[in-house]
């Protein structure tokens, strides 16, 4: 299944709508179709899933490009770099087309006017759209700082992907996720191995005693 000339089609298609809600549901809807009809055609699940997460992929670039373009002419010059990632199962380019989405707006330093409208003008547009969205606005520190000490934070933080905006901002994030996060994860995983290696051995001795004293 071609996802990518799926969603530059439904694009195209959409692109006579009047506004930003109308071609995002147009687009949406239209695809939701099209995915099924491929299903039943004997396109398997994970076939559906992937080609999902790459026809959402299209719609979020396309709708981020508008807004933000309509955007940096209010709001031009450095505070108007912001970053869109995907989290969690749609990270992992998994999608089902009935799910939620989870997005992280990545963001410098402090939250920004052109931050702040870019990210309100695109959540309200998918979710007029019909669609649910997790989302989160934050700065690179920030996202560190709460992924050491929240599980279910790290746990998104170790499932993402780059979808537009600042990449350069989104490569100083990857590396602080992969020196902090990634290395804690081994950490704590070395850790929990050694501790259940050691009690493996404790409850050897432990049988060894018992079965000597019979």
């Amino acid at each position: 299944m071609d996802a990518v000339a799926i969603s530059l089609s439904l694009l195209q298609e959409a692109q006579g709508e009047s506004n930003l809600k109308a071609l995002a549901r147009h687009y949406i809807d239209k695809g939701r179709q099209v995915l099924f009809e491929r299903h039943r055609e004997g396109a398997d699940g994970l076939d559906v899933v992937n080609a999902w997460a790459t026809v959402m992929d299209h719609l979020i670039r396309h709708l981020f490009a508008m807004v933000s373009a309509e955007q940096k002419v209010r709001f031009p010059g450095p505070a108007s770099r912001l970053t869109l990632v995907a989290q969690g199962g749609y990270g992992r380019g998994e999608l089902n087309p009935r799910s939620d989405i989870d997005l992280l707006f990545l963001h410098p330093w402090k939250i920004s006017p052109f931050v702040e409208v870019v990210t309100e003008r695109l959540l309200y547009t998918l979710w007029d759209a019909g669609l649910e969205v997790g989302h989160a606005t934050r700065s690179s520190s920030e996202c560190i700082r709460l992924g050491e000490s929240d599980m279910k934070v790290r746990t998104s933080l170790l499932d993402t992907r780059f979808l537009c905006g600042d990449f350069d901002l989104y490569g100083s994030f990857e590396k602080a996720v992969e020196s902090r996060l990634v290395k804690k994860v081994w950490v704590d995983l070395s850790a929990k191995s050694s501790r259940r290696a050691s009690e493996g051995m404790e409850n050897t001795e432990v049988r060894s005693i018992c079965s000597s004293r019979r």
